[in-house]
């Protein structure tokens, strides 16, 4: 079975966890929850042999996952489980193939301890049961339910729980959404459109509002943005330029990516991107994303050439710290690189200055200058390789 748990856990990226149990210096009282459900999938019974080859059942408590303790009834074909718990809820994940269906029971602190579903049907997603009995969940109002549970018991005082997974996954939410980040009111369904499942003239719209309301100065000014696309289309990458003005105007860039494009729903993740010059395809699992950007203000302007290693296993994304070359870690394992080229006059702007990759051999290859005095008369060259492995880069 441990084998089992560890790679089904893959499949469980982007569901949130909330371990709503109070500690104390003494033993809390422990109550067991009873959960009966009759089990569907696409309006068709999940029969007891079914169940137990295709899908996978867990709960989690004290930050963990283990697998539930469950029964089959055969004369009423039910599925019962049974979970120890202090005063928190219940959450029950049902994992198939790729998709996860988490579940919260709301105990009310214990209060409720047996819960009936006579027609649960399997949907990826979060939902929520607040009765005791239920017919069936109500899929049409479910991304409101959990949106509103997560206000409901959010901390009081926000300005102090900025590292509470409630607040965190609010805002991941709110970024779902489109949601601006002052916004604290309940939502009707109407009003939680997943910024993902839209076309991309759409998407550019929305994250751009996104960003003016939630993210801007009153001053600053953000673009239309781009979208940029994998070689496969199995991974996209917005980016937006903001300028932003006081005694000097800076240049900022606010990227998102989205990932695992073959879903009705792809998932998202805010980042940190330059404008991208290409996306290449390494292997099945490993892009590598060439960006070039600037950074600071006024006169004093660098230019920025990064190589980004975007790693994916079982559906879950990893990006590459980025290193910024001459400065690298001990190791000789690297994921991104960056290079930076001082201030540019117009007579060294045909200097040679790259960061490419060699797709024949896999060798990624640069070259720079930074000034090595303030007076900005004496420069150095920097130039190296780099050897993709297959997982990460080595110096050559």
């Amino acid at each position: 079975m441990k084998s089992i748990i560890k790679s089904t856990f893959h499949n469980l990226y982007k569901i949130f966890i909330l371990s709503l149990v109070p500690y104390y210096g003494f033993t809390q009282p422990s109550r067991t929850v009873e959960i009966h459900f009759r089990f569907y999938d696409k309006s068709q019974e999940v029969s007891k042999e079914v169940m137990n080859h295709q899908y996978k059942l867990f709960t989690y408590s004290s930050d963990n996952y283990k697998p539930a303790d469950y029964r089959y009834d055969n004369p009423s074909k039910t599925y019962i489980i049974s979970e120890t718990i202090v005063y928190n809820d219940v959450h029950l994940f049902i994992v198939h193939e790729k998709d996860t269906m988490q579940l919260i029971f709301k105990t009310k602190g214990a209060k409720r301890l047996k819960f009936k579903v006579d027609h649960l049907d399997f949907k990826e997603g979060t939902f929520i049961i607040d009765n005791e009995a239920a017919t069936m969940l109500d899929f049409k109002n479910s991304k409101s339910t959990y949106y509103n549970y997560i206000l409901s018991i959010l901390p009081k005082n926000i300005y102090n729980s900025e590292e509470s997974p409630i607040y965190t996954e609010l805002k991941k939410l709110k970024l779902r959404y489109g949601i601006k980040e002052d916004d604290f009111n309940i939502k009707k369904e109407n009003q939680l459109v997943v910024i993902t499942a839209l076309n991309e003239p759409l998407i550019l719209k929305k994250y751009k509002a996104y960003l003016s309301e939630s993210e801007v100065g009153e001053n600053d000014v953000i673009d239309d943005g781009k979208v940029y696309h994998s070689p496969d289309h199995k991974v996209r990458i917005f980016v937006f330029e903001g300028e932003s003005c006081g005694a000097h105007c800076n240049t900022y860039y606010k990227s998102f990516i989205h990932f695992n494009l073959d879903k009705k729903i792809p998932n998202s993740l805010e980042a940190d991107f330059f404008p991208i010059d290409a996306i290449l395809k390494l292997n099945n699992d490993s892009y590598l994303v060439l960006q070039t950007g600037v950074d600071g203000g006024g006169i004093d302007i660098n230019e920025n050439k990064t190589a980004t290693l975007i790693q994916f296993k079982n559906e879950k994304i990893n990006i590459g710290k980025t290193y910024v070359l001459p400065d690298l870690p001990t190791s000789e394992k690297l994921k991104s690189v960056s290079i930076i080229r001082d201030t540019m006059s117009e007579d060294e702007k045909n200097k040679n200055y790259f960061l490419k990759f060699d797709s024949k051999t896999n060798i990624l290859e640069y070259k720079y200058w930074r000034y090595m005095n303030d007076e900005k008369t004496k420069k150095k060259v920097y130039s190296g390789k780099f050897i993709f492995d297959g997982d990460s880069f080595r110096i050559l």
